[in-house]
């Protein structure tokens, strides 16, 4: 699930590199499409195909499993990855009780109905499954986003509680840890905080990096009978002390921080060489624009990404 960017869309884009067929999920249907179509492009061997619609819904997640199943032969592995927090910094005593819900909705009853759903299908089949919930990066305090901290600290007593749960089925349950990424989700609220900032610098890494050093741990836990209740991490405890120790040789790695007091974009590192002394780079999408237009949709947007039948891009095209 959330597929269509960030970690989600890497993780899904890796699988595909390692010769997996996977199923894309979003929230909207223009960028479910736009996914699938790309990758059928680039990976026309692999089958690939796609459904919209809100995670936050039990009916919606019962039917695209019921589709995923279908599309793809059996789910070895499902990852639940989508995740929402709110347009802007938000004081607790300030949120509204909407986006308390929203938050909470999505990230955490999105994840149980996930959860629930693949456990069932994979409880049917002859080779069972795995299924991967993704965490956050740490259990810091989440200043001005309570609502995204307390969705993604409950993780590892759902796995704990599940592991117990499914003790003696084929169903193996784990975490993702995937640690800083350079996404807006996990940028919100940080882009004007120059002390964020420098930890982004140490830890921070492009979602494809996290991605190419995850997915073969998940195929490797995805090909085990036995194996459950583990957390797959991208860095160590001792590999962040590490870059916290070697710090220095990371200075300005991302965010060229000073610059007048304000933080700049490395554009040579975001983007590549191409954009190397390059003044007119567009930098990332705020976190504010992103959140607002492909997360906190109106209900309108989010039932047409649910209308009609998944289908494969190349079938509807014909």
């Amino acid at each position: 699930t959330g597929a269509t960017r960030d970690v989600g869309l890497a993780l899904a884009e890796e699988h595909l590199r390692q010769g997996d067929n996977v199923f894309i999920h979003g929230l909207r249907r223009e960028a479910v499409d736009d996914v699938v179509r790309r990758f059928s492009d680039r990976f026309p061997d692999q089958v690939i195909w796609g459904m919209a619609g809100d995670v936050a819904d039990p009916d919606f997640v019962r039917m695209m499993g019921m589709y995923a199943q279908k599309w793809l032969g059996r789910i070895d592995a499902w990852i639940n990855s989508a995740a929402i927090t709110y347009p802007r910094k938000r004081r607790f005593l300030e949120t509204k009780p909407t986006e308390f819900a929203r938050v909470m909705n999505m990230n955490l009853l999105g994840l149980l109905y996930g959860t629930q759903t693949a456990s069932l299908i994979m409880r049917s089949q002859n080779q069972g499954g795995h299924i991967f919930n993704v965490e956050a990066s740490d259990n810091a305090p989440t200043p001005q986003f309570a609502a995204y901290g307390a969705s993604k600290a409950s993780m590892p007593q759902i796995l704990k509680t599940l592991v117990v749960e499914l003790q003696g089925t084929k169903v193996g349950v784990h975490n993702i840890a995937p640690g800083l990424a350079l996404t807006a989700l996990q940028l919100a609220g940080h882009w004007s905080d120059l002390d964020s900032l420098r930890v982004f610098n140490i830890l921070a890494e492009k979602p494809e990096t996290i991605a190419k050093s995850l997915v073969p741990q998940i195929r490797r836990t995805a090909c085990s009978r036995s194996n459950t209740g583990t957390t797959i991490r991208y860095m160590s405890q001792s590999q962040v002390l590490w870059r916290c120790v070697t710090s220095a040789w990371r200075v300005n790695r991302w965010f060229k921080i000073w610059n007048g007091g304000l933080p700049a974009f490395n554009t040579s590192a975001l983007f590549g060489e191409s954009c190397a002394g390059d003044e007119e780079a567009p930098a990332p999408p705020t976190p504010a624009r992103v959140s607002a237009e492909d997360d906190f949709e109106d209900e309108e947007e989010q039932e047409d990404g649910c209308d009609g039948p998944p289908k494969k891009w190349s079938t509807w095209q014909r």
